[in-house]
């Protein structure tokens, strides 16, 4: 026989009456009872949105990438062959110009992340 489970069966003394634990409590002893909302429309929008920034700055990128092969500064020169000198450049004044290619991607790697796990 199978006993119905209901609030008032189940053993809650131990938290007030009512509110999120009472309720999480509750869906832990009967998992087939949770529910839970997957934002659904805001999930999608979200990952629209993060589409969105990381096509701007991979284009931003693409302009810096040029820029810096056209460079007088040798070292800028070859960041797309060499990622010691890229990463090096990260101890340059921040929004330098021998730094902006080494920020930009920093934050592709953190959008792309982020957009990876949404």
């Amino acid at each position: 026989m199978v006993r119905e489970t209901t609030p008032e069966t189940i053993d809650l003394d131990f938290v007030e009456p009512g509110g999120y634990n009472r309720l999480a409590e509750y869906m832990g002893q009967q998992p087939q009872l949770a529910i839970y909302r997957r934002f659904g429309t805001l999930a999608n929008a979200n990952l629209l949105y993060l589409q969105a920034e990381i096509t701007e700055l991979e284009n931003q990128l693409r302009t810096i990438q040029d820029e810096d092969s056209q460079s007088n500064d040798d070292a800028r020169r070859k960041y797309f062959q060499s990622w010691y000198r890229l990463s090096d450049s990260a101890r340059l004044e921040p929004g330098s110009p021998e730094r902006e290619q080494y920020e930009l991607i920093m934050k592709l790697r953190e959008l792309m992340a982020q957009y990876r796990t949404s």
